[in-house]
């Protein structure tokens, strides 16, 4: 029933709503959703800048402050060190002589107050501590203690000198100033106000720590910010209402022009999208086409050392099957050929020709394409793939070495895998004949690691000499000449390991010869 309802209230607004109506309704919607979103980021850009200029603040408040204490210790150490150099100064405080400690002091005193309104005493203390004398009698209940100090509810910064004689400090002279100093420093080179607090409070101003019991908090006044945000946004506000009515008259006259503009270009654009797909398909086509091609070349290739493999392994059988009808002639000639030797000779013969149909079935197997995916032992394939090469690593007097812990399996077409062994071997055959290298060896090692399965296979004819080495991955790259290489061979490797297996194929140059290594 409620559904019901809800079918007839969506048919009666269809009714009263045009296309027009609904039309400039989601415009005026879409406009104000991005006119708040505007309003909205702009907010908060003018946050961002904000804590940027508050953090400025800080950053040059704290080096106003670093700066003050390093100058103003500086400047008072240099005082203190001249007034115990002046006559009589150290001996005054080494015998705790006050009245010669007021009258040799007292213009220097004089004249420090007049360079810095807000130094407020300067003191002299004995080795143990003991205040000696003092020019401020406000301030003569002072201890000695740490840089920044309260008495009497004020806060005061001072600067002590040591007296060294003989390497054993025999006093201090101390100058002690009103910490407001450092206030009238921020408020000078920064234009802003601060004042001091004994703890860290959570207010809208900047804190600043002085030491562990003292805090400098800086004034940092957000109004102005907040009334340009207030001023941007009415301004946008305006605007926004200006933009819709604007935005109301021009779709209400141009609303069929309008239209019109986007049917013509929605037909434009299914054409071009009909057109730019037939495109893609056609260049899809035409790449899996190559592809075919490129993977019959490389079987193609290897066709060679087939045919090669089949003449080698033949080449016996022939020569007993030649034998065994060289034998049947005589014995016949000789009217000695019985029965049972003939048959013998006949069922010699049948072994042979089942052995030779037998290493052509073996070779057929390479070239009958897979037709699923299946589980199957790449040890098995590693062994094929040398079987076929027999002939031609028997006749370079090439060593291998075959290493593999477990038997292994992966899932894929093993006859493209045996390509792709065949091509690596081939290659590295390819490279040790070439080099005349006088003790072949190639190493084939089948292991895992991190559950992946690696595939590795080492020749020592001494590396690959192209720059970069990720060159002889490309189509019809050779580093051989015309006669004896396609260049396609590690290509359709590295297309067969990544595509068909989602592997890698990757090669390195070793201090003697090159590494191939397949991840699956």
């Amino acid at each position: 029933m409620f559904l019901q309802s809800v079918i007839n209230f969506k048919q009666n607004l269809d009714r009263i709503f045009s296309v027009k109506a609904k039309t400039m309704i989601l415009v005026i919607v879409l406009f104000l959703l991005q006119s708040f979103i505007f309003i909205y980021f702009l907010y908060k850009d003018i946050n961002e800048l904000d804590a940027i200029r508050e953090q400025k603040l800080l950053s040059q408040v704290e080096n106003i402050i670093q700066k003050t204490l390093s100058d103003t210790n500086i400047f008072y150490t240099n005082r203190g060190y001249a007034n115990l150099n002046s006559q009589g100064i150290s001996q005054a405080i080494i015998s705790k002589d006050q009245n010669a400690l007021k009258n040799l002091s007292f213009k220097r005193w004089e004249i420090l107050q007049k360079e810095n309104p807000f130094l407020k005493d300067m003191r002299f203390y004995d080795e143990k501590l003991y205040l000696i004398y003092c020019f401020n009698d406000e301030l003569k209940d002072i201890k000695f203690t740490s840089d920044f100090f309260k008495f009497k509810q004020k806060l005061y910064y001072k600067v002590s000198t040591p007296l060294v004689e003989n390497g054993m400090i025999k006093g201090y002279i101390e100058f002690i100033l009103d910490a407001k100093y450092f206030l009238e420093k921020i408020s000078s080179i920064s234009n802003t106000s601060a004042v001091f607090s004994d703890k860290f409070i959570n207010t809208k101003d900047i804190i600043i720590k002085l030491d562990d019991k003292n805090y400098i908090a800086v004034a940092y006044d957000k109004n102005e910010s907040r009334q340009v945000v207030k001023n941007m946004i009415y301004s946008t506000l305006f605007i926004v209402f200006c933009v819709l009515l604007a935005i109301f008259f021009v779709i209400n006259y141009g609303f069929n022009v309008l239209i019109k503009r986007l049917e013509d270009l929605n037909l434009s654009l299914e054409i071009r999208v009909k057109d730019e797909i037939k495109r893609r398909m056609k260049k899809e086509e035409e790449y899996l086409q190559n592809e075919r091609i490129l993977m019959h070349q490389s079987k193609l290739a290897l066709a060679g050392e087939m045919i090669s493999s089949i003449a080698h392994q033949w080449k016996q059988p022939l020569g007993e099957l030649s034998a065994v009808f060289l034998k049947i002639q005589v014995l016949l000639l000789k009217g000695k050929l019985s029965d049972n030797v003939l048959q013998k000779e006949l069922d010699k013969s049948e072994n042979i020709t089942n052995f030779m149909a037998k290493t052509i079935d073996d070779f057929r197997y390479f070239f009958v394409k897979d037709k699923e995916k299946e589980n199957f032992s790449v040890n098995f394939c590693v062994k094929e793939a040398l079987k076929f090469m027999s002939s031609t690593i028997s006749k370079n007097d090439i060593e291998i070495a075959f290493t593999h812990k477990y038997e292994y399996f992966i899932y894929g077409y093993p006859r493209e895998f045996i390509q792709v062994l065949l091509n690596l071997l081939t290659n590295a055959k390819d490279i040790l004949v070439e080099n005349k290298i006088e003790h072949k060896k190639i190493e084939i090692l089948v292991l895992k690691e991190d559950k992946r399965l690696k595939i590795i296979i080492i020749d020592n004819g001494g590396g690959i000499k192209t720059e970069p080495l990720e060159k002889i991955f490309e189509p019809y790259f050779s580093t051989k000449d015309k006669k004896n290489g396609t260049g396609i061979g590690l290509y359709m490797s590295k297309m067969i390991i990544e595509k068909k297996f989602g592997g890698e194929l990757n090669a390195v140059n070793l201090h003697n010869g090159a590494k191939f290594e397949i991840n699956i």
